[in-house]
């Protein structure tokens, strides 16, 4: 029972997919193996990005989380459990700075 419960949870993490290009930022999440969820956002929408690392574990191996907060009605994006989350945030709002 616990390497089913370990497994899924791999799974679903390992499939989440985090896209950023010059022009937008996809979040792909799936859910309970059958649902996927897509967050899409444009880089002009986002009005700040912070990123966290939680734990000794997090610092040593350099993971963590990513938010990104939009404007409007869009749906914030969080890149959870990523490697190098401060280079992540750090590009991002590099192309912010580049298209305002």
């Amino acid at each position: 029972m616990t390497f089913a419960f370990i497994y899924v949870n791999f799974i679903l993490w390992y499939y989440n997919v985090n896209i950023v290009t010059n022009e937008r930022v996809v979040d792909i999440d799936f859910a309970y193996l059958l649902v996927q969820e897509v967050s899409a956002t444009r880089i002009t929408q986002i009005e700040d990005v912070t990123y966290r690392r939680i734990g000794v574990l997090a610092t040593l191996f350099d993971y963590g989380n990513v938010f990104v907060q939009t404007a409007g009605t869009e749906a914030n994006i969080e890149f959870l459990g990523i490697p190098q989350p401060k280079r992540v945030a750090q590009i991002l709002i590099d192309l912010l700075g580049q298209v305002t």
